[in-house]
């Protein structure tokens, strides 16, 4: 009588999806060819956030260096520098870490992904061949050495040893040379345009990409000016100026039925897990033009049977009508 194979059911674990060059062209809307323009965007991005929500002025040094087949992409700010722990979780592929991925604003990188794709494109590009990544904050390096069994299954291996402590995050990425665009002063274009309260330092090496600025040396570009001056390629043209923070309250007209629903039960599985379950008048509070007790006390009453966010659990229905109530009382 024949064998009869008693098949395994597998799981293939979405983690992978950060690992595999067409699923990375599918969540950044790039080619491959421009995965190193993703790096830097994605770096600066945080670069960017972390200095202002420390309320500090920018300070942001792009690195671009050509250590032989390889493309090393270096990004440092002069922010409070990023948590050992918080590492940690965005090493973990299987979760989202986010403080902005539920809330709606005028913010860049919503999706809470940045991290995760910057340093899934290494292994994705190279395999087994990829390079570490390497990032330095709070006094530790990071060594960083993500890599896919064949199985599928992701692992991060995260080697920690203490260096001198500076300010800030260093990241550094390294992806192959080869195929690559340049765009990043296209890219520093654009930063300079929309955050006139930050430095960007551009410092490029050798001649490696397909297009884009061909040099030998070290060099500063500064906006308006020829390579070869040594300045920084944007330097503030207004440090006093300050646009919206991911700190500021929100307002409940950038919120559709949707977008409410998703905050809302984020609250409520975030207090399931430990967190506070929190009562509807406070809540409502955290919205720009709502924080008034009698303005709050008006939203409330709309839905009377809520109390707490997690009574919307059996109360889905309601929150059209808890945030119609939310924009009537709200400011534009």
């Amino acid at each position: 009588m024949a064998a009869v194979l008693e098949r395994t059911t597998f799981s293939t674990p979405r983690a992978l999806d950060y690992f595999n060059a067409v699923e990375l062209e599918r969540q950044t809307g790039q080619p491959r060819s421009r995965f190193a323009a993703v790096v830097v965007k994605e770096l600066v991005d945080n670069a960017l956030d972390a200095c202002e929500a420390a309320g500090v002025s920018p300070k942001v040094r792009v690195a671009l260096q050509r250590r032989g087949h390889n493309l090393r992409i270096t990004v440092a700010d002069n922010g409070p520098g990023l948590p050992a722990d918080v590492l940690g979780r965005i090493l973990d592929f299987g979760t989202l870490t986010s403080d902005k991925a539920a809330y709606r604003s005028p913010t860049r990188g919503a999706q809470g992904n940045a991290l995760k794709t910057a340093f899934g494109l290494p292994y994705a590009l190279a395999g087994d061949g990829a390079k570490p990544i390497i990032v330095e904050a709070c006094g530790v390096r990071h060594t960083i050495r993500p890599w896919v069994t064949p199985a599928g299954e992701v692992r991060v291996p995260d080697q920690q040893e203490p260096v001198a402590s500076r300010l800030g995050t260093r990241i550094t990425v390294t992806l192959p040379a080869a195929g690559q665009y340049d765009q990043t002063r296209d890219l520093l274009l654009g930063y300079r345009l929309f955050n006139p309260h930050a430095e960007v330092r551009r410092v490029q090496q050798g001649r490696w990409l397909r297009r884009g600025v061909k040099t030998a040396r070290f060099v500063r570009v500064q906006l308006g000016e020829s390579a070869g001056r040594n300045r920084p390629v944007f330097t503030p043209a207004d440090r006093a100026w300050r646009k919206w923070s991911s700190h500021d309250s929100g307002s409940p007209h950038w919120y559709s039925v949707a977008d409410l629903e998703r905050l809302v039960f984020a609250h409520i599985a975030d207090a399931r897990a430990g967190g506070r379950d929190l009562p509807l008048r406070e809540f409502v509070g955290c919205f720009a033009g709502l924080s008034g007790k009698l303005k709050a006390r008006q939203v409330v009453a709309a839905v009377p049977e809520v109390r707490r966010l997690s009574d919307f659990e059996d109360r889905r229905a309601r929150i059209p009508v808890f945030l119609a109530a939310m924009r009537q009382h709200a400011r534009l």
